[in-house]
């Protein structure tokens, strides 16, 4: 509103002489208010148009695509579209975001709800569309099929980054091989939150030593995170031995800390803007 309410002070004419400095006060209100919510958003680490990047958006994801300079295309969910074109256009063109029906219309929004829901139409869209990267929501805590089970298990794709809203996976090819080789999670399967798939190899001891090596290395990139230090607990939890349960006692500290955190941050927030501090 700033720049609209400088534009009409121009325009004021103060109808009483000699307070010609008066002029002045409105727009030191506005700098001031301007000033203590730039400053708010600062330390709730928000983006300047009010969005809770850490909670809401797959910050985590994004910025693993930004840091290696990834081009490609895109599969994403719908609801994150809108900050993936701004942080990464021009570089990756998003698949589809919340620009319906005014761009996307809606057969090809039916097109995209069915394709991560349906494994035969997933697999269509992405030879037709040529799809090499696929960022998407994670839904990992409602327990039926979407697409990032699939994923988990076709050899054609490789987990490379996670964090707790999101899961990027990315085609094997010549393309993007020495970045799979370099930090792909070949073992870790975050769509399953209770770690089956590893409690069936309880007894490969060269498996579960990989394993551990990939949890750890996702508790070190992704050391805000929830899901990185609970996957290490369940991890030490299946060997069942004294030393492995105190280490998942202390993953499983770490990860309550992380989400314990996120959600006191939610509620300062809430409270922050009602006036009450109080806890």
């Amino acid at each position: 509103t700033m720049p609209i309410i400088i534009y009409n002070l121009s325009q004021f004419r103060w109808q009483v002489r000699g307070w010609q400095w008066a002029r002045v006060v409105p727009l030191l209100i506005v700098i001031i208010f301007s000033m203590n919510g730039v400053i708010s958003l600062q330390k709730e680490e928000r983006l300047g148009f009010g969005v809770w990047t850490r909670t809401n958006y797959p910050k985590g994801t994004v910025d693993f695509l930004k840091e290696h300079n990834v081009h490609g295309r895109i599969f994403n969910t719908y609801g994150h579209g809108g900050y993936l074109i701004w942080h990464l256009y021009p570089a990756i063109p998003v698949f589809i975001d919340g620009r319906t029906v005014a761009l996307y219309d809606q057969d090809f929004f039916w097109l995209y709800n069915l394709a991560e829901r349906k494994e035969e139409l997933w697999k269509q869209v992405a030879e037709r569309y040529g799809i090499e990267i696929v960022l998407v929501h994670d839904d990992r805590e409602k327990g039926y099929a979407v697409l990032f089970n699939w994923l988990d298990e076709d050899e054609d794709w490789r987990l490379m980054a996670f964090d707790d809203v999101s899961n990027l996976y990315m085609r094997k090819g010549e393309k993007f091989d020495k970045l799979i080789e370099q930090h792909g999670f070949h073992y870790l399967r975050p769509s399953d939150i209770t770690m089956d798939y590893a409690k069936e190899k309880k007894d490969d001891k060269r498996y579960l030593e990989a394993l551990e090596r990939e949890l750890e290395m996702a508790c070190q990139r992704f050391p805000r995170d929830f899901y990185p230090f609970y996957y290490l607990g369940i991890y030490h939890r299946i060997y069942g031995t004294k030393d492995h349960l105190l280490d998942a006692e202390k993953a499983f500290l770490e990860a309550i800390a992380k989400r314990a955190a996120r959600n006191m941050s939610r509620i300062f927030r809430v409270r922050a803007r009602s006036g009450n501090l109080s806890c």
